[in-house]
């Protein structure tokens, strides 16, 4: 267990019925939720479980530091119900701040959050649905424990920054939202509202094209254009020109507009600017992909900002000045120096059945010419049909077994024997033609992802890029490490380079840490202002949406 004090049941029963009667206001000074008016009907979970498995929950194990009157206050507020486990499953917010507090612990290598026991049961139900489903006991103590953890994790410092302690109604309200009436209130909140919202810069951001849009959605001179296009370039009708416009003018790509109907270089110029906003290749010309944006309902492009802005609802307030953050929908990773956007490049992540997890964690170590210790799940789907049917499979592939520290051959391996895995690394040795380049830039977390170079650079050239099995490929790898050693002046690029086509391996540990975010907002805004949307990937937008909103 994570806590061993025990209180006698009376001693409990005295404090719980104190806490009953405390004012909202005592607990509004230490916490701040979110606002009760946004709040529908519609329950945020419709399991419930016993309120005395709660009190039997805090007679075992409260102790001082485990904030039980505010464990009883979150639960009560809630009548009672789940907020962390839905149908048996762990909700998003549940597999977010499982991910937040495996990775504190990999980090900071503090196990004071959580013991290993606990720590096993968590891994293997954020990675496995099914578990909960037919335990109740499970799910009780799951949820139990990560709402304990939850008030002892807002008390830690994250990167040196002291984090500012939240409800948890913060991050999982006590019924779900109703859409209409959020979008009501951020759009016409007065400043005092800002106590509700997040204070990262993000959030802020996106929070500011809310008007803009919703004023866009009231506006009859929006409309849907509607050209038939057989052909990738399609001559447009002159009215339809017009109306082109009028929109591209509303959504901020044309800088004026006027009743001349031809494609001028200045309209041109503006559907580039959309396009780029969209991912979408910029040639100018009205295509079908860059006509099917231009036509998704207002409506929802407004349901995409809000829950981007509830997905930034876990982002960091504040955050270290120098940062790299990876866009997952983007394809995009980006250096933030001084508070400020520096530079980006193009990355590869994984594919919708290898999904890039979501987290932060900090670079700390740098691998020239890396070997790659090939993941269970490869070796399992790719390696052993491979090997099984050719034996020379690993050589060819300049792979190698090693046990114990000892390096096998292939051919003294069985391979007959393993289907589901195999008790020994197999790994590829650094050189040409190894899956992660010259380099790879290590930062501890709990999904064995990294940022490395990849041999296959042709992939940088497409706009979508998911092809990767969960890690993240760097379009320009040299660049980045020139940037993290840019304190030592020793790391030429021409000396990064040759350590990137050795033969053997080299571990450099850095001398400043810097952290990553590894984050999925389909829409925001950049350096520039500008707003950007991107496809829902992974589908994450619809899950979301479903959790947090009332049906309408």
């Amino acid at each position: 267990m994570i806590l061993h004090y025990k209180k006698p049941l009376a001693l409990l029963t005295v404090i719980l019925i104190y806490v009953s009667l405390l004012s909202c206001e005592k607990i509004k000074k230490r916490f701040v939720s979110q606002d009760d008016s946004v709040y529908a009907f519609q329950e945020y979970n419709t399991q419930l479980f016993d309120s005395s498995r709660l009190y039997q929950f805090l007679d075992n194990l409260c102790t001082e530091d485990l904030h039980c009157e505010e464990i009883f206050s979150f639960y009560r507020r809630r009548n009672f119900h789940y907020a962390w486990i839905d149908n048996g499953k762990l909700g998003i917010s549940a597999n977010t701040f499982i991910t937040r507090i495996q990775d504190y612990r990999l980090q900071f290598k503090d196990t004071s959050l959580i013991d290993n026991a606990f720590f096993q049961i968590l891994d293997t139900a954020s990675k496995d649905s099914c578990f909960l489903d037919s335990n109740a006991d499970i799910q009780r103590k799951i949820e139990f424990q990560l709402t304990a953890i939850f008030f002892k994790y807002a008390t830690k410092e994250y990167y040196g920054i002291e984090k500012n302690l939240k409800d948890l109604e913060w991050y999982i309200p006590r019924k779900k939202k109703d859409f209409q009436h959020l979008l009501d209130t951020l759009v016409n909140a007065p400043k005092s509202y800002e106590i509700y919202e997040p204070l990262n810069q993000y959030y802020k951001g996106l929070k500011s094209t809310l008007k803009k849009y919703r004023d866009l959605e009231l506006n009859k001179d929006y409309k849907v254009l509607t050209i038939s296009s057989e052909n990738e370039k399609t001559e447009i009708q002159p009215k339809l020109i017009i109306q082109l416009k009028k929109n591209l003018y509303l959504l901020g790509d044309l800088p004026s507009q006027d009743s001349i109907a031809e494609m001028d270089s200045t309209l041109i110029a503006s559907i580039q600017k959309f396009q780029s906003r969209f991912n979408i290749e910029p040639s100018g010309i009205i295509d079908q992909q860059t006509l099917t944006e231009l036509n998704i309902p207002i409506k929802e492009r407004i349901k995409q900002i809000l829950i981007n802005l509830e997905r930034l609802r876990w982002f960091p307030d504040s955050v270290p000045s120098n940062y790299l953050i990876v866009n997952i929908p983007e394809y995009k990773l980006h250096v933030i120096e001084n508070d400020s956007f520096k530079w980006s490049m193009n990355v590869v992540v994984g594919k919708e059945a290898n999904a890039t997890n979501i987290f932060m964690g900090t670079i700390s170590h740098v691998a020239f010419s890396p070997y790659w210790n090939i993941p269970t799940s490869i070796i399992r789907n790719e390696i052993l049909p491979k090997v099984k049917s050719n034996p020379s499979y690993l050589d060819r592939n300049n792979m190698e077994i090693v046990s114990n520290g000892k390096v096998l051959s292939s051919s003294s391996i069985n391979w007959s024997k393993y289907s589901l895995g195999v008790p020994f690394t197999i790994r590829q040795k650094p050189g040409t033609g190894n899956a992660l380049g010259g380099i790879k830039f290590l930062f501890p977390n709990s999904f064995s992802i990294y940022l490395h170079d990849t041999p296959s650079k042709s992939l940088f050239k497409e706009n979508e890029r998911a092809f990767s099995h969960g890690c993240i490929r760097l379009g320009e790898p040299a660049k980045l490490a020139k940037y993290v050693f840019r304190s030592d002046t020793s790391y030429s690029i021409q000396r990064i380079k040759t350590l990137m086509s050795q033969k053997s391996e080299t571990i450099t540990r850095l001398s400043n840490p810097i952290p990553v975010f590894i984050t999925y907002l389909t829409c925001w805004v950049n350096h520039k202002g500008e707003l950007n949307f991107r496809k829902d990937l992974y589908g994450h937008d619809k899950k979301l949406y479903d959790e947090v909103f009332a049906k309408i």
